[in-house]
């Protein structure tokens, strides 16, 4: 497990950036997509993060969490990546494996070239969803800082 410090949202999202490349090059995405769990508390870091990596694929609309309607897809716009989607989901409000059904995750969750961000994940426990990667995400002592704990052995 690794430990990361962030001091500001710029900071944040450049951690999201070399998350991102570093899947990208460990991983095949041609034979599936990549997850990675996002945890912490309210106000925490997770969808700046995010907004960091869409960013990263030349996706500019604002990322905001996409709590209201649960799950985002995003067609990256980066010259010859090996990510074609971005899928953000925000798992808070999931109450079963009824509600990822509904969002047709079966699906989602076997294309190739994609990368999956699952927001508030610890609330999918007892699914059989297994993360590539992990990441827990909490306050610091200032306002800005923000602790960002990163398991790649999920």
């Amino acid at each position: 497990m690794i430990h990361v410090l962030s001091f500001s949202p710029q900071v944040t999202k450049r951690i999201g950036v070399h998350i991102a490349n570093y899947v990208v090059s460990h991983v095949d995405l041609s034979r599936g997509p990549v997850i990675i769990f996002l945890e912490g508390n309210l106000g925490g870091g997770k969808t700046t993060f995010t907004s960091g990596v869409l960013a990263h694929f030349g996706i500019h609309a604002s990322a905001v969490s996409p709590t209201f309607v649960l799950m985002k897809r995003y067609a990256t716009k980066k010259y010859r990546s090996a990510v074609r989607e971005i899928v953000h989901i925000d798992a808070y409000r999931l109450q079963s494996k009824k509600d990822l059904d509904a969002l047709d995750f079966r699906t989602v969750s076997t294309q190739p070239h994609t990368l999956i961000f699952i927001e508030w994940a610890d609330r999918l426990r007892g699914t059989r969803i297994r993360p590539h990667v992990r990441m827990r995400f909490t306050h610091g002592e200032t306002i800005r800082e923000r602790d960002i704990s990163i398991d790649f052995s999920s």
